[in-house]
């Protein structure tokens, strides 16, 4: 549509300048056109591919400085006017009515005190200013995946990553500003490296965006060069409402998907459990069916990263972790999920029917003796579902499952 619009507007005497990568570190268009460029599959790949494209210091990677805020905006009504009422330009004009008619729809479905990220640029630099510019100890220190899943000890809502992501993904805040903030903490300090810390995250977003861009039916498990087409298993309903919904029976994984239905957000760390169990870990429904339901209920939303992001847990792309790599959905105090289990209050928050539970339970309720559930004033298979499988079980047919397919693929393209 770009493209479209942009050939039209000279016709109409307007002079335009179109800004490439807004969103991104790098201009994803130019570096697909170069002779050297190749579609990266790790941190090495993605690090090769900024060397190429980027100049660089002893700091680290010279992104270019972000655009300052604007002082003030005009709009010459004029120049509007001729554009709204242009023949070839009006199909591309949304009138005000009807945003304004979304966003009342839109504000009258967020329920009282629940919605959390809240919006625009103000609260984006906020954020930042937070949780990044005033913690550069803590950007400095960053592992992401040594940062907890279960969000902040004092708020089961606030994470214990920076959760930018939403004001990134929305436009609300530069990714070159970002950037430049964590280069700024890690200025004559010690601070950890790509992959694990903030720059090296930023690093993963830029590797799936080139992706999305080049790899042909980016968004689908057929015909993708960078998707293995895993032959899963039939739409359950039941086992897809169930997980949607937070009412699997396994506390861990409803926690999450309830926060994500109430905030929109999730920790990537159980994005990976919720995913895992989703697909090749318990349930082998398709990942599409998943990613179809973070685009809808994410407020971080991306095409790029969503579809990146449920092919590399899925465990279909040359990308993935080892396929028999699954996360068990009742962790414990050493799982690699990061889960506070002492006082388990982030299971307590999002779950109450499990609110005065014991923490030795919390996580496989249906274990408790009956005389604990009584006095906990929570029946399983009553108050709260039994597990709607059995996740040994589960996991062990879909490890057979998985390295079935694989072999098939195998015999099909040596034939």
């Amino acid at each position: 549509m770009m493209d479209e619009v942009q050939s039209i507007l000279p016709l109409s005497s307007v002079k335009n300048k179109v800004f490439p990568a807004v969103n991104t570190i790098l201009d994803i268009e130019e570096v697909i056109k170069k002779r050297n460029y190749f579609n990266p599959k790790s941190m090495k790949d993605i690090e090769t591919i900024f060397n190429n494209n980027l100049d660089k210091n002893p700091d680290g990677y010279l992104v270019g400085e972000s655009l300052a805020c604007p002082k003030q905006v005009t709009t010459d009504n004029d120049i509007i006017d001729s554009l709204v009422n242009n023949k070839l330009l009006s199909e591309f004009h949304i009138p005000i009515k009807y945003l304004e008619s979304d966003l009342r729809k839109i504000d009258s479905e967020i329920k009282p005190n629940i919605s959390y990220f809240l919006g625009g640029e103000d609260e984006a630099l906020n954020r930042l200013k937070r949780k990044v510019s005033e913690l550069p100890n803590f950007v400095n220190e960053f592992r992401k995946p040594k940062t907890v899943s279960t969000n902040d000890e004092t708020d089961p809502r606030e994470p214990s990553t920076t959760g930018l992501s939403p004001y990134i993904s929305n436009g609300c805040l530069s990714v070159r500003l970002l950037w430049n903030e964590c280069k700024v903490a890690n200025f004559n300090s010690t601070h950890t490296k790509p992959p694990e810390s903030l720059i090296g995250q930023l690093m993963f977003r830029e590797m799936f965006y080139l992706l999305s861009r080049t790899v042909k039916n980016w968004d689908d498990d057929q015909n993708n060069s960078n998707c293995k087409p895993i032959d899963w298993g039939e739409y359950d309903i039941d086992k897809i409402s169930a997980w949607e919904s937070g009412m699997t029976g396994f506390p861990y994984i409803d926690a999450m998907m309830r926060q994500l239905e109430s905030t929109g957000w999730m920790h990537h760390l159980g994005r990976h459990a919720v995913s895992c169990f989703l697909t090749r870990g318990q349930l082998w429904q398709n990942w599409k069916i998943g990613r179809d339901i973070f685009d809808r209920k994410l407020v971080d939303a991306d095409w790029a990263l969503n579809n990146g992001n449920w092919l590399w847990l899925a465990g279909v792309a040359p990308f993935s972790m080892p396929y028999y790599r699954i996360y068990n959905p009742c962790p414990d105090s050493k799982s690699s999920l990061n889960v506070e289990t002492v006082d388990a209050d982030f299971i307590r928050h999002w779950i109450p029917e499990l609110v005065s539970f014991p923490s030795k339970y919390i996580f496989e309720p249906q274990l408790a003796p009956l005389e604990i559930q009584k006095k906990s004033k929570c029946i399983i298979g009553e108050d709260y579902p039994n597990p709607i499988v059995n996740r040994k079980e589960t996991r062990k047919e879909n490890l057979i499952r998985f390295k079935e397919s694989n072999a098939n693929l195998k015999k099909s393209s040596i034939q």
